[in-house]
């Protein structure tokens, strides 16, 4: 046996012998040599994968049961022959001295290197085929004898025998509990999935597919003229500015010149229009106001009849009304006059008295506070004074002050007597205050010309009898004015109907001067901006620019093409030539159609998000442009609106007509949020928890605060950083 093996059994020697044999059989049974482990596969420690969980092997317990403890018995007895062998060599060469009972428990054990006789021996009996003698292979009781001989002497307390005892049934019953534990654990398999902290929007929302359209951009040109050059393909993209094709720029200049020239002539039929006018308008005014004089007249006449007679009437109306006004308020006042004088004058009594009051508080205040200023400055002085003479003056004064205090104070301090000073003089305030109020409604309700009881019984009376004459004064205004009436009606009418077809006749000359010159108003300004097109279109190269950024979409003329611009005199439209045809990405938009269940939660301006197959990294803002009130499958089963959602902002992306686009019509959304998968979310009795990988590859639970969600993320508000990894539980794989 090697040094190990020796170190192993060294402490043998000193149990009993029977403990010995008990002990050899535990040892190769529960922790076999490395030979054993080696021939049978066994390991000294279980392997563990990542997961923390024992790898599973399936054919372990069948090879231990089949294979492991037979031949483990046969190793215990050939061992046993050859540890006799060791014993008996041990004791000729005196290791048996070395490895005392002292030295062990000092833990500083070591073995004495054998004599090279003893050596070659033991190698013999430890070669491979070698024979093991009688002696080696004798029984357990030869052993038992061998050991007991002599050496009772040398055996440990009984109590080091029952520690090791329980050493041994501990370490027996826990490798048990391992192999039960392991095999439970092995027969489950826990996966988990990986979920990362992003940061980014949670919207929720309608989304619905469709395609994007763009805005189109007809050029054409007013002149008939000759491509020279053409700079761009269908389907080349453009930017605002660039060139398009080059005209000929002669053969423009010669059309410039015959619109300059029709231009002129505009001018000179709108002058004459505009002279015309003048003209014919002051003669149809002039018949007109002929024919409406007499009737002015008459019409004047019964305004001022009627005017007259209507004065008169209101006069009456209103001198009655006022009468009757006065009358109704003197009585009132006659009524209220003592009530009104008696709680004037108590508001006035009780100001008064807030008065006294504040006043009295005020100058006790002032008095007691005097006094314990000049009571702090006498105790100072008695602090700081060691002459007794003086000492007796001063607490003599302070005894004066004491009093005075007492007498000014009532039993309270400055501060009392202040509080008490200032909400007496608060009170004293609002008090007056009331009665100012008061006195001022008092004045204003009863005239002081008509201030007592009596003035008020006279004025009574003088009313009464103005009443009377305003009464009868009304009646005769009345039927003066119902007569008068009547009869500068009738003038007035005969008089108006004389002057009636002046003014018709009147107001059609006026819309046909009109007519006239609004048409050649109309034909200048066409011919003017037919002009400032060209000058705008064309630079002075003869190029034509494009003037918004797209791509081209159409070109209709070629190289060396000539085209000509007709007029339609029978339409008066001028019929000009298209040269090509762009989109507008600048502004792109978005035809959808969204059903009736969800049209009314769609508003003009509602905030959408859009993203494209064709820029699968981006996501557009929009917005509702437009919604369609007919619906657009009009009959059908389903019943849908046509919604125009449009880009914010000015795009600069190359887009093609009709690429798809998926839109959402936000409902709500957060910007710029931590958000995970709900999935990772663990909830426990409202605490929201998530299993986080740290970095030296363990879980640790982190308790998170959540927001928003749109059913499948939600917002983390605080807990987790941006890129955390967390681990959800994803299943139980069974074996």
């Amino acid at each position: 046996m090697g040094p190990a093996s020796f170190r192993c059994f060294s402490f043998l020697p000193l149990l009993e012998p029977k403990s010995v044999i008990y002990y050899m059989n535990w040892k190769l049974l529960f922790c076999p040599p490395p030979p054993v482990r080696k021939l049978f596969g066994l390991r000294r420690g279980m392997p563990r994968r990542k997961s923390g969980r024992v790898p599973k092997n399936p054919h372990r317990d069948a090879r231990i049961s089949r294979f492991i403890f037979p031949q483990l018995t046969h190793l215990s007895h050939r061992i046993k022959g050859e540890f006799l062998l060791f014993l008996l060599r041990a004791r000729e060469e005196s290791i048996w001295e070395e490895y005392s009972m002292s030295k062990l428990f000092r833990g500083s054990l070591s073995a004495k290197e054998p004599s090279p006789s003893a050596a070659d021996e033991r190698e013999h009996a430890f070669a491979p085929g070698a024979e093991i003698s009688e002696s080696a292979a004798g029984s357990d009781e030869e052993l038992l004898a061998l050991l007991s001989d002599g050496r009772r002497h040398r055996l440990p307390p009984r109590w080091i025998l029952i520690a090791l005892t329980a050493v041994i049934i501990a370490a027996a019953g826990g490798l048990l509990w391992w192999s039960r534990h392991q095999a439970r654990t092995a027969d489950n398999e826990v996966t988990y999935r990986q979920y990362t902290v992003q940061r980014g929007d949670i919207t929720v929302g309608t989304s619905e597919s469709s395609s994007i359209s763009l805005d189109r951009e007809t050029i054409t040109f007013p002149v008939s003229t000759t491509v020279e050059k053409v700079f761009v393909k269908a389907g080349s993209s453009v930017q605002e500015g660039d060139p398009l094709m080059q005209l000929n720029l002669s053969e423009i200049q010669a059309g410039l010149v015959s619109y300059q020239l029709q231009l002129e002539l505009a001018s000179l039929e709108l002058e004459q229009a505009r002279l015309d006018q003048q003209s014919r308008l002051l003669a149809a005014e002039q018949t007109y106001q002929s024919a409406l004089l007499e009737g002015s007249l008459a019409e004047t006449a019964e305004s001022v009849t009627v005017t007259q007679l209507e004065r008169e009437l209101s006069d009456a109306q209103d001198k009655l009304t006022d009468a009757l006004e006065d009358l109704d308020t003197y009585r009132h006042y006659e009524d209220d006059y003592d009530d009104d004088y008696s709680r004037l004058t108590t508001l006035s009594n009780r100001a008064e008295s807030y008065k006294s009051l504040y006043q009295d508080y005020k100058t006790r205040y002032d008095k007691v506070a005097a006094l314990e200023i000049d009571l702090e400055v006498q105790q100072e002085l008695l602090a700081n004074t060691v002459d007794e003479d003086e000492q007796e003056t001063i607490s003599e004064r302070i005894e004066e002050i004491l009093g005075e205090i007492a007498i000014y104070g009532n039993g309270d301090d400055s501060d009392t007597l202040y509080k008490l000073y200032q909400q007496t003089y608060d009170k004293y305030i609002d008090a007056q205050s009331r009665y100012q109020d008061y006195l001022a409604d008092f004045n204003g309700t009863y005239d002081i010309e008509y201030g007592d009881s009596d003035a008020l019984e006279d004025r009574i009376e003088s009313l009464r009898d103005q009443v009377e004459s305003y009464a009868i004064a009304l009646d005769q205004a009345e039927l003066s004015q119902q007569t008068g009436a009547l009869d500068a009606e009738q003038q007035r009418a005969m008089t108006q109907a004389l002057a009636a077809s002046a003014e018709a006749q009147y107001n059609l000359t006026v819309l046909q001067l009109s007519q006239s010159v609004d048409a050649a108003q109309e034909t200048y300004d066409q011919t003017l901006r037919q002009i400032n097109e060209i000058q705008e279109s064309i630079s002075d190269d003869g190029i034509v620019y494009a003037p918004c950024t797209g791509m081209i979409v159409s070109i209709n003329v070629e190289e060396g093409d000539s085209f000509d611009v007709t007029y339609d005199e029978d339409t008066d439209t001028l019929h000009e030539q298209t040269l090509l045809m762009l989109t507008d990405i600048s502004s792109v938009y978005v035809p959808i159609t969204v059903s009736e269940e969800d049209i009314l939660n769609v508003s003009i301006g509602q905030e959408a998000s859009v993203t494209m197959n064709a820029f699968a990294d981006r996501t557009f803002d929009a917005e509702v442009d437009t919604i369609s009130v007919e619906a657009s499958r009009s009959g059908a089963a389903t019943v849908s609106y046509t919604v125009n959602v449009r880009y914010k902002g000015t795009n600069t992306l190359d887009m093609y007509d009709g690429m798809s686009a998926e839109i959402t019509l936000i409902q709500r959304q957060v910007r710029d949020v931590l958000y995970v998968n709900n999935q990772a979310i663990t909830n426990t009795d409202g605490v929201a928890t998530v299993q986080r990988l740290a970095q030296d590859g363990s879980q640790e639970t982190v308790e998170v605060e959540t927001g928003f969600s749109d059913g499948q993320y939600v917002e983390i508000v605080s807990g987790l950083r941006e890129g955390d990894i967390l681990l959800a539980q994803s299943g139980v794989s069974r074996a």
